[in-house]
């Protein structure tokens, strides 16, 4: 694997959009700069590793890489998606799902007043 500097790691942008409810690790690494992004090539990446604080995030095709590829880099929670279980496995005889419960809040087009009050907007008086 190999480690990309901030800028390389800004063009793959595109690999986590767009964001998700949950682990958000990508973005974050972009945006600060804090943690660490691994390719298994580069240019044209075909499988993205990014780091922050313990967590991860694997993305990408799991045929392209092996298990000694990632043995020397995850050491803590991994989020990715069921096609590479598999590989994780070989790597890690002893990792197990963790299943996660992510809570969304609905979008509303409108606010919703309650009971029977108005809303209007604050006016210089008000103070």
């Amino acid at each position: 694997m190999i480690l990309l500097t901030s800028e390389q790691t800004a063009t793959l942008k595109n690999w986590f959009q767009p964001e998700q409810p949950g682990p958000l690790i990508g973005s974050p690494v972009i945006q600060t700069g804090h943690g660490a992004c691994l390719v298994d090539r580069w240019p044209s990446p075909q499988v993205v590793l990014v780091e922050t604080a313990g967590n991860y995030t694997l993305l990408g095709d799991p045929q392209a890489i092996t298990p000694a590829d990632l043995q020397p880099y995850l050491k803590g929670f991994v989020d990715t998606t069921e096609a590479f279980a598999p590989l994780l496995k070989l790597a890690y005889p002893e990792v197990k799902p963790w299943q996660r419960v992510v809570f969304v809040q609905p979008d509303h087009s409108e606010p919703v007043a309650a009971g029977d009050y108005s809303l209007r907007r604050l006016a210089p008086s008000d103070s």
